[in-house]
């Protein structure tokens, strides 16, 4: 996850500290986890397709709906006003995210008012500063994310950061982090020295073995992955030590 902080030009052209609010980059699980929108136009949609991405329960309360958040599968829509109520129903175990996303600031103001009164963490999505937190950039292919931030300052900077990133990227890289996604599972099953685990999977993300896949492919890949799996089950101590420098 990349975060750019707020800098401005300085009198002589120099790079000053600027105003923007430090931020702390995280990755949250939300599967299943009942999240809340306020809100049903554009901005709702759009938090509504990365939550759906998260597989998290979302609901939306708004009079009005957008078409294609109306016809959304497995999201809870009611179709009212907000009202603070909604903040604490408790027919809903406390909710891991609000998201205030309506046109009104006086409606999304009272969102993060309820939501903080009640421990939850409120995005403003019209004013990210007077929010706890903000959304980043996405790009996804699974296992990778990559998520760029301008800590709310410049969101369409943020997606042309992103963009450029992703474009840059090596397509073997997002290939053999979809290979460890599987391999590590069996590592942790497999290998109980803690020591001989580490070493495994650190050689599963070294040079030796993106080398490989970029030559031999997946089959060449696999076939590493069973020597190194090998050297550490069968060998004897430290024999799984051995890996490139850039390790």
């Amino acid at each position: 996850m990349l975060s750019a902080g707020g800098f401005a030009p300085g009198r002589r052209g120099g790079i000053t500290g600027g105003m923007a609010t430090p931020v702390y980059p995280v990755f949250l699980h939300l599967a299943r986890q009942p999240v809340l929108i306020v809100g049903g136009g554009k901005v709702a949609l759009r938090k509504a397709r990365g939550l759906m991405e998260a597989q998290a329960a979302i609901t939306v309360v708004s009079p009005v709906l957008a078409a294609e958040l109306a016809q959304m599968p497995n999201v809870v829509l009611r179709r009212e006003k907000y009202h603070s109520s909604t903040i604490s129903r408790l027919d809903i175990p406390q909710w891991r995210l609000v998201f205030a996303a309506t046109d009104d600031p006086a409606v999304n103001r009272q969102v993060a008012a309820d939501a903080r009164n009640r421990n939850i963490l409120c995005c403003r999505c019209d004013a990210s500063e007077e929010g706890d937190f903000s959304n980043a950039s996405v790009w996804r292919k699974e296992p990778v994310v990559v998520a760029v931030s301008t800590s709310g300052a410049a969101p369409l900077l943020a997606a042309k950061i992103a963009q450029t990133l992703v474009q840059t990227l090596d397509p073997s890289l997002v290939e053999l982090a979809g290979l460890m996604d599987c391999w590590r599972a069996v590592v942790m099953a497999e290998i109980a020295d803690e020591q001989a685990r580490a070493t495994v999977l650190r050689q599963l993300g070294g040079d030796e073995m993106l080398r490989e896949l970029q030559s031999g492919g997946a089959v060449a890949a696999g076939e590493l992955f069973q020597r190194y799996l090998a050297a550490a089950k069968f060998g004897p101590p430290g024999a799984g030590e051995k890996t490139t420098a850039a390790d």
